[in-house]
């Protein structure tokens, strides 16, 4: 088995050093679930040819006495006899395993169970660690160990990692419970401990049991939790999210000591951008609220996730699940799962499980606009992608497009370098300040994080996506951060924004920063933080917001029940109103030697954000909001409609290429400006050189 290592941050990412050879982050992945291997082999052999240096499949684990492991690695490594293989196990358990451990199910509050293993499980943590121990020793004793890089560890939905049903309430399981005790023994030390901090003498940690529904449910400010009687509330959501990231990393250890340090191990996880758009309890149950603990196991290298199922369609930017930008910063690397319906995609009888399954492209030529705009913004972020055929239905199998794979080996070769990316722009998305706010988070998390992405995406400058507990570690590129729930803030997390703020720098805070402390929410604290007065704004029905900077409005639904406005009148630049009255609702101050702009509503619309760019000196590449990639020698944008497109780089160069669409003569040369006459809904690639 080779020795590898994973490229990221000032390592030189994105790429894999696979004993002493370079190789970039490139995966075709089959997903050989479906008893259509046949389409998958094909598949396979095509990216084969095309250069695709790695690829993926599912292996078996033994969880019923025997697995066909090597029946597998014969049929898929000689599909392609030169690549490195990376396998995909599921962990979770099989139907006769959990038939065999009933109490080791998850459990509603009514003591039914789902056919799901309970995270907390020592039982299945000790069987699945002796089948994947197990697995990967019979790969490192079969022919093509040689060839073998790693292994990807899948459990819960999807293989996600996120809890099934994340919109009910779970887990009231006697393991879970226990596993919860033990959290808070770790945690308050002794029974005086929790009392003060529940503010209940009755409690003892022996005697804790999972807070009902109605507990985890409940708030008192808006959508806030009280510090005190809701602090078992808040509790268990972080022990039931930091017990999935535990999970991983329990079975990444595994994975390392049975490959002897020398394999990759990855996962998905960090889905923290995504799946509050999904149900209105989605995203704090989910638990994938614990990435900055995951980034800091040393036995993980590999984050893998889908780009966005929102704004897939050509004429869109694309997103990411995940603040993505905090990884290389801890020297993981993100792989991003490319796995766009294309236009060969054939109907198969799962079309339901895959969550976004629209058909994208009806040509390969719209199959390879897409394409390019992911690949263009995976390398912005200097992660890596794999192809992944989810459902086995030949949505990969084109040689046209697989001819095309010479140019994305050169992109990726180009992208790699020992810099970390340096945006202008970063959005910060904190995962504890979701714990403060009841388990029904909709719609302020929805609006908060997922929806800003429709309007950074398409800013004309590149942003970074960064946990809240990194703010130590952002590059110094960054003119403007936007604190996106930022509800609560630590006294280190404040003293790096004091001082980015020292320094010029704009601070956007969003709807109720600092608003939690131990103390309770206080209105108080997001005025002192924001440095403009703040007071409830008292209205019904839906919220109309005007801007007086760019023309925009836009609107907010009913349900957003807790509403501000700003009501500093001195020294105040007025960014938007509501409709119907003067109140504020978006506002600039000069603020601790910096600038301070605070919006009660989320979601600012991308004239605004360029508006506040544009007077915090940062680099707009084009003219008018669209995607913008930047990477290597390499501007990529992606239109929505035609028109003449005017490009801007912050300084004169030789010349100007457009590779893609291809132009025979250079666009420009000797200057930083170019204008370029694009179709709707294209990709297009310009080589810069100095």
């Amino acid at each position: 088995m080779p020795t590898t290592r994973v490229l990221s941050g000032k390592s030189g990412g994105p790429g894999l050093r696979i004993n002493d050879e370079i190789v970039s982050p490139l995966f075709f992945c089959a997903n050989n679930q479906f008893d259509r291997d046949n389409v998958l082999l094909e598949e396979l052999k095509l990216a084969a040819n095309a250069g695709i240096p790695l690829f993926a499949f599912n292996l078996p684990l033994a969880w019923d006495g025997n697995a066909n492991i090597e029946a597998v690695l014969d049929q898929f490594c000689p599909a392609h006899p030169t690549g490195y293989f990376y396998v995909r196990v599921w962990l979770g358990g099989s139907k006769a395993w959990m038939d065999a451990h009933p109490p080791e199910a998850m459990t509603r509050p009514d003591g039914t169970t789902i056919p799901w293993v309970s995270q907390a499980s020592e039982q299945w943590r000790h069987d699945a660690s002796r089948v994947l121990a197990d697995c990967l020793k019979r790969i490192q004793a079969s022919p093509y160990a040689s060839r073998f890089i790693g292994v990807h560890v899948t459990a819960q939905m999807c293989g996600e990692w996120f809890y099934p049903e994340p919109n009910e309430f779970f887990d009231y399981s006697q393991p879970n419970a226990i596993a919860f005790r033990a959290w808070l023994k770790k945690r308050y030390i002794n029974d005086k401990a929790l009392r003060r901090a529940w503010g209940d003498e009755s409690a003892s940690i022996a005697g804790v049991t999972i807070p009902s529904p109605e507990l985890r449910d409940a708030a008192m400010l808006g959508p806030f939790r009280d510090a005190v009687k809701l602090r078992p509330a808040m509790d268990y959501a972080q022990f039931a999210n930091e017990l999935v990231a535990d999970s991983i990393a329990h079975f990444a250890h595994v994975a390392k000591q049975a490959m002897k340090g020398r394999g990759l191990v990855g996962a998905f996880y960090g889905y923290t951008l995504e799946v509050g758009g999904i149900a209105p309890r989605s995203l704090a149950q989910s638990g994938h609220l614990a990435f900055a603990r995951l980034l800091d196991s040393p036995d993980i290298d590999l984050i893998h996730a889908p780009y966005s199922y929102l704004d897939r369609e050509l004429g869109n930017p694309g997103h990411m699940h995940l603040p993505l930008d905090s990884a290389p910063l801890h020297n993981k690397l993100v792989v991003i799962e490319e796995d766009s319906r294309t236009h060969t995609a054939q109907r198969t009888a799962e079309e339901h499980l895959a969550t976004g399954n629209n058909a994208l492209s009806a040509n390969v030529e719209e199959t390879l606009a897409v394409n390019r705009r992911n690949i263009a913004n995976a390398l912005t972020h200097r992660a890596g992608m794999w192809y992944f055929d989810v459902l086995a239905d030949g949505r990969w199998n084109d040689k046209k497009f697989w001819e095309s794979a010479a140019l994305t080996r050169r992109l990726f070769a180009e992208a790699r370098t020992p810099d970390l990316f340096q945006p202008h722009v970063a959005f910060i998305v904190d995962e504890d300040s979701t714990h403060t706010m009841q388990a029904t988070t909709y719609p302020y998390l929805m609006e908060s994080l997922s929806f800003w992405r429709r309007e950074l995406d398409r800013l004309g400058t590149p942003v970074g996506y960064y946990l809240q507990s990194d703010l130590p570690r952002l590059p110094d590129s960054i003119h403007v951060m936007i604190l996106a729930n930022a509800f609560t803030i630590t006294t280190n997390e404040r003293r790096v924004i004091d001082k980015f703020l020292a320094k010029g720098g704009t601070v956007i805070w969003n709807f109720a920063p600092d608003i939690w402390g131990d103390a309770g929410t206080d209105i108080a604290r997001v005025s002192a933080i924001a440095g403009l007065a703040i007071a409830p704004h008292e209205s019904e029905g839906p919220l109309r917001i005007k801007s007086e900077v760019s023309g925009e409005s836009w609107e907010l639904g009913a349900d957003w029940k807790l509403r501000y406005k700003v009501i500093s009148t001195e020294n105040v630049h007025v960014i938007a109103k509501y409709e119907g009255n003067d109140a504020v609702a978006v506002a600039a101050t000069p603020f601790k030697g910096g600038i301070s702009v605070y919006t009660a509503v989320p979601r600012l619309p991308v004239g605004i954000l360029r508006w506040i760019g544009t007077n915090s000196f940062v680099h707009f590449y084009r003219d008018t909001p669209g995607m913008t990639g930047l990477f290597g020698p390499n501007l990529v944008v992606h239109t929505t409609e035609a028109r003449r497109h005017t490009f801007k780089l912050p300084e004169e160069v030789h010349s100007v290429e457009r590779i893609v669409p291809h132009l025979s003569v250079p666009i420009a040369a000797d200057t930083n400006t170019w204008q370029d006459d694009l179709p709707e809904k294209t990709t297009a690639i310009y080589r810069i050189t100095k």
